[in-house]
């Protein structure tokens, strides 16, 4: 079968074994070059027809074992994920692999330092995402050399934006390497960033991989809807130990902490008005703003001059600390009290787990899937722009020694249980089950939920919620937010603590046949033996 210069849109007019056939005949011809070609690039539902061609033996002839890691990013700089990957190449070679760090961006941006022992690789920034055609050819055939000349074996993959991670999927594959994707955002950021239909694209893209681990039982979840195998991690928390801390209690400074990059995704428009209705009830409160802007960022420069504008206008300038962005946090959080977040979606944010750490509960707004707020006690969430209920809820804390001394203590409790997780194992596990065939076992309730994830998908409907609905949907969202303060109040109660403290046992009890069951009797053991040293 004889291709004609750049056009392989001979593919997508066949179907099943004479579309492979084609496939393999095109690439022996063009070799991954062929994956930046305009007739297969630019096909409509690319996504899902490539999936059609996972089981093509050029996709699938892969080592039996993994000794070399590539580890490949965007860029190298200050960030939750390059500071994750900071920490997972040193731990890849302890486990005894061999590693290799790939770039787009130039050495030069490199926040961290490559390990000794670790190989360092660059594409070049003009082969990024949105770049000439032949770019993208020459990235194709670069992924190519990468792999066979450093015998890379397997992929850590955490690129999430742009089509370009389709032609990454597929020349990684190609070349003889396994994909594990660290999907470091919530799994709806390509409907957040983008549209449904590229959402949906996303979701056929997943196939390609080998494994994905999320940050979040949701992520995990849709991972598996979608038919990949996948697992849920929390991100490491970078503390050898835990700092010490005494009976947290509210500082007559009454210091509120903003830590984020001022991006659209953090909403940093929203964390002045909430603070200055914070201030109108507590004239002594302060707020320390930890985190800047790119200068090279127009949009970024542009939002950091209206939260200036905003503090001017609010008359709350003399109360703001804007410390900019700092390589070391911890004094600030040992500073403060409170940590405010207006992020509109997140990952799995390390500044909550530092401020737990720290004894500091946490306001935020509504993500629902976020690991790091599932505990109430530790964090209050509100309704996403919600600034009013956003400020009654820190007013709360900062006012009242009893809720404040709670909620500090279950912050430092939620803080540990995420410094228990083993990360070496956990890596050990995914990375050694890589080569092994994936095969979905669907329960009949997991059919469902992908019937429904499909039909979401494929209607689209959330992108047109009548106006009517979206009010409704606001007033629900008033009437749980009150019925969750009423809550708490009752917590407060004497007779709550009281319940609380009859069930204690069978409560304990109930936990720790669940751990058993999921964790096996050693792990069972050894948390047991943590919480009777605590308690």
């Amino acid at each position: 079968m004889e291709f004609q210069g750049e056009d392989v849109s001979l593919l997508w007019k066949l179907s099943r074994q004479a579309r492979v056939d084609a496939f393999e005949a095109a690439y022996a011809q063009y070799g991954s070059r062929m994956f930046a070609f305009p007739s297969f690039f630019k096909v409509k539902d690319w996504a899902k027809l490539c999936t059609t061609l996972i089981n093509a033996p050029i996709l699938n002839n892969r080592p039996k074992g993994i000794r070399t890691i590539a580890i490949f990013s965007h860029h190298y700089v200050f960030g939750g994920t390059e500071r994750c990957i900071s920490y997972l190449m040193p731990l890849f070679q302890s486990l005894g692999y061999k590693v290799v760090l790939i770039t787009d961006a130039d050495t030069s941006n490199d926040a961290y330092l490559t390990p000794p022992g670790a190989t360092r690789l660059l594409f070049g920034e003009e082969n990024g995402i949105a770049q000439p055609l032949k770019n993208l050819q020459y990235r194709c055939e670069r992924w190519h050399q990468f792999i066979k000349e450093n015998h890379i074996d397997a992929v850590y993959y955490v690129h999430h934006t742009g089509n370009v991670r389709l032609l990454d999927f597929l020349s990684i594959r190609a070349a003889g390497a396994y994909i594990l994707y660290h999907f470091h955002f919530c799994f709806t950021q390509n409907l957040i960033v983008n549209d449904v239909p590229f959402f949906k694209n996303f979701s056929d893209i997943l196939k390609l991989t080998d494994t994905i681990v999320g940050l979040s039982r949701v992520d995990e979840r849709f991972f598996r809807l979608c038919q990949t195998r996948a697992y849920y991690f929390p991100n490491k928390c970078f503390f050898e130990q835990l700092p010490p801390l005494h009976a947290k209690s509210v500082s007559s400074r009454m210091n509120c902490l903003w830590c984020a990059r001022i991006n659209v995704q953090k909403q940093p428009l929203e964390i002045i008005p909430i603070f200055a209705k914070i201030r109108a009830a507590i004239p002594e409160a302060t707020l320390t703003i930890l985190g800047d802007a790119k200068v090279s960022s127009g949009v970024e420069m542009k939002l950091k001059g209206q939260m200036i504008a905003q503090m001017k206008k609010s008359g709350c300038e003399d109360a703001v600390v804007w410390a900019g962005f700092q390589t070391d946090v911890l004094p600030y959080y040992k500073q403060a009290d409170l940590l405010i977040s207006t992020a509109k979606w997140e990952g799995f944010p390390l500044t909550h787990i530092e401020a737990y750490a720290h004894g500091l509960p946490v306001v935020a707004y509504e993500m629902p899937y976020l690991e790091t707020l599932k505990d109430r006690k530790a964090a209050r969430c509100v309704p996403q722009g919600d600034q009013q209920a956003a400020a009654e809820a820190a007013i709360e804390l900062l006012t009242n020694p009893e809720v404040y001394r709670e909620a500090s203590q279950a912050a430092r409790k939620v803080a540990e249980t995420f410094m228990d997780f083993d990360q070496a194992s956990a890596w050990k596990k995914v990375i050694e089950e890589l080569p092994q065939p994936y095969t979905p076992q669907e329960t009949e309730a997991d059919q469902i939920d992908r019937v429904m994830l499909e039909t979401i998908l494929l209607h689209g409907t959330w992108a047109r919620l009548p106006q009517q609905t979206q009010n409704q949907l606001v007033q629900t969202r008033k009437q749980l937010a009150a019925a969750q303060t009423d809550l708490r109040k009752l917590r407060a109660t004497r007779a709550w603590r009281i319940g609380r403290a009859v069930t204690f046992l069978p409560r304990k009890a109930k936990g720790g046949i669940k751990c058993l069951r999921e964790n096996g009797l050693c792990y069972t053991l050894r948390r047991a033996v943590k919480k009777v040293l605590r308690y």
